[in-house]
């Protein structure tokens, strides 16, 4: 049986992160992607800067969120920077 290898890669960039010219909104920076868990918790959403990328790669998928200090997901702290 193989391991599943995921790689998780946490970036900090104090002045946001730009959005690629084919992002909606452009020219600007990436809000703060916690949505789901504020609509959950019923809260409204986000409307900070994200500073923190956090990037997971597996054998068959990539994903990329972006989140503000405060909504940061826990397994994911400043720590791992």
């Amino acid at each position: 049986m193989r391991r599943k290898r995921i790689t998780t890669t946490t970036d900090h960039n104090p002045d946001g992160w730009p959005l690629a010219p084919y992002d909606h909104g452009y020219p600007g920076v990436h809000r703060c992607g916690s949505i789901l868990a504020r609509t959950i918790d019923g809260q409204r959403a986000c409307q900070q800067i994200a500073v923190w990328r956090i990037r997971t790669r597996g054998r068959n998928f990539q994903r990329t969120g972006y989140y503000c200090d405060s909504d940061l997901p826990d397994d994911d702290g400043p720590a791992a920077a």
